[in-house]
């Protein structure tokens, strides 16, 4: 995922609405660790699936931006239909990095996704295009996740203030200038790489546009 550099003034904008958004979310303190901490057990956490639970055959693809919801929608999913979910991110970056930006060799890393896709059953997202093919190809059903692009941002922010804080567990570390490129690269991406990538895909058939995350659920019954 390339992520764009920004002039100073940048900074000092994400600077400004980094701490609106700090100061509307100090209050909240204690309930918002709480509530971060759980979010992020769903997210990372094994969990246990009822062997009496019969596990539906699907391939699902979550695509959308940063922030647009993807691993909270993947998580909800594999819990409710029994099956695996799978973040991209996990084979884009190399793990033996403890910083983001470092990428895993290409070859190691469609090794790895031609491994998830070649199974029965899962559910798979990240904002990645092009080298994620194969998984498109393979699903059942694509899910586009059209979340506000102030709400991503607000979540950007939000999930970095965690992870600096401690309220989270980060996998790699975080800086404030990465945010502020991500921040830009992501608007670049809802902006014009995934509406360009909608209007151009052979996958139309695929497609379930969700404006509303809550709605995920409804779309599948195990």
């Amino acid at each position: 995922m390339h992520q764009k550099k920004l002039s100073n003034p940048s900074f000092a904008a994400a600077g400004k609405l980094f701490s609106l958004w700090a100061g509307k979310t100090a209050g909240a303190g204690l309930r918002a660790r709480q509530h971060a901490g759980r979010i992020w057990r769903l997210r990372n956490e094994y969990i246990p699936v009822d062997a009496k639970k019969e596990v539906v055959a699907i391939r699902i693809h979550i695509i959308g931006g940063s922030g647009s919801g993807k691993s909270y929608c993947a998580a909800l999913l594999g819990e409710k239909l029994g099956i695996a979910h799978y973040d991209l991110d996990d084979i884009h970056w190399d793990p033996r990095s403890d910083e983001y930006g470092v990428k895993a060799p290409e070859a190691e890393r469609d090794r790895r996704l031609l491994d998830i896709v070649g199974r029965d059953a899962w559910i798979v997202e990240g904002v990645y295009r092009s080298w994620a093919e194969p998984s498109f190809a393979a699903s059942d059903r694509i899910i586009v996740l059209m979340t506000p692009l102030h709400v991503q941002e607000e979540r950007i922010w939000k999930r970095y203030e965690e992870r600096v804080s401690g309220a989270v567990p980060g996998k790699k570390r975080e800086t404030y200038e990465g945010i502020v490129n991500l921040l830009a690269w992501n608007r670049d991406y809802n902006e014009t790489k995934l509406p360009h990538l909608l209007r151009n895909w052979a996958y139309a058939d695929k497609m379930l546009l969700v404006h509303d995350n809550r709605d995920v659920l409804g779309l599948f019954e195990p």
